[in-house]
């Protein structure tokens, strides 16, 4: 209890410093220019190609050709094919770009929450209202709420600009945006968790923005390279075990999708806070 007391403590006052802050100001303006701004160009697109005047069956088969190249040798394709078919085009274009300005926003947050009080000393004062590995997890914790509230006001201003004014159904906006909004946040909890790795690592927090950053490149990198056909069979048999390999399918119905991606970013994040909380555990400060 007394730990997760310390969590608690830390969570609240590490949220609140966030949010309140010019970064979390700046991170949600961001969000909300960015997201606007794709929306006009994505729905001036939509009007151009004069897609909305065509006929429903063909705007379903044009959808359904989009998934079926998207999600080409995907295990479960059909299935999942079938029933991302009926998802508002906007709330499908915007579920990869919030994903990836949510893991930005994210690193900028939090590269300094471990190494700014490191770099000055301070750590030393703050562990005296909680142990180390307390402040490694309330301090995830924090900048990962941060996120999903974030990135939850931004999308509900989006689903209720379609749900007024774009012609799609109200239940399908809701449905398919919460779905999409649920994957996002679960792969913010693995950036999180990376932002805060690599903020312990260093005392010098531009080298953890920088570590963290190259971090997830990298693992982009080997993501689309396992990923290739023509990897080598040990590199795609790593496919699988790498979070970036289960963005598009943690939208997908079934368990097998979005279940076993969850488990897969929900991992590396545990092992990252482990990870984080030791270094911390051991530093001379």
């Amino acid at each position: 209890m007394q730990i997760l007391s310390e969590v608690l403590l830390t969570f609240g006052r590490e949220l609140k410093r966030t949010l309140r802050s010019g970064k979390g100001l700046g991170g949600l303006l961001l969000f909300l220019v960015g997201g606007a701004g794709v929306a006009i160009v994505l729905f001036s697109f939509l009007e151009r190609a004069e897609f909305y005047t065509a006929r429903p069956e063909t705007r379903t088969m044009m959808r359904r050709q989009v998934l079926s190249a998207m999600y080409d040798g995907v295990s479960g394709k059909d299935q999942i094919v079938d029933y991302l078919v009926s998802a508002p085009e906007p709330i499908m274009a915007f579920y990869p770009l919030t994903a990836f300005f949510l893991g930005i926003i994210t690193m900028v947050w939090g590269f300094d929450t471990i190494a700014g009080d490191v770099q000055y000393r301070t750590i030393r004062y703050v562990t005296l209202r909680a142990r180390r590995p307390s402040l490694v997890i309330g301090r995830w914790l924090a900048l990962w709420v941060s996120g999903v509230i974030v990135s939850l006001v931004v999308s509900l201003i989006l689903w209720a600009g379609l749900a007024s004014k774009g012609p799609y159904d109200t239940s399908a906006v809701f449905h398919y945006g919460l779905r999409t909004w649920i994957a996002t946040v679960t792969l913010s909890a693995w950036y999180s968790a990376l932002t805060v790795l690599a903020s312990s690592l260093f005392r010098t927090p531009v080298l953890a923005l920088l570590t963290a950053g190259g971090s997830a490149t990298v693992l982009w990198f080997l993501n689309k390279l396992s990923g290739a056909g023509w990897a080598p069979s040990w590199l795609k048999a790593a496919h699988d075990a790498l979070p970036g390999a289960w963005d598009d399918r943690l939208i997908g119905p079934g368990i097998a999708q979005w279940g076993a991606g969850s488990g897969v970013c929900l991992l590396w994040s545990a092992l990252a806070l482990v990870a984080a909380s030791a270094i911390v555990s051991k530093r001379d400060v």
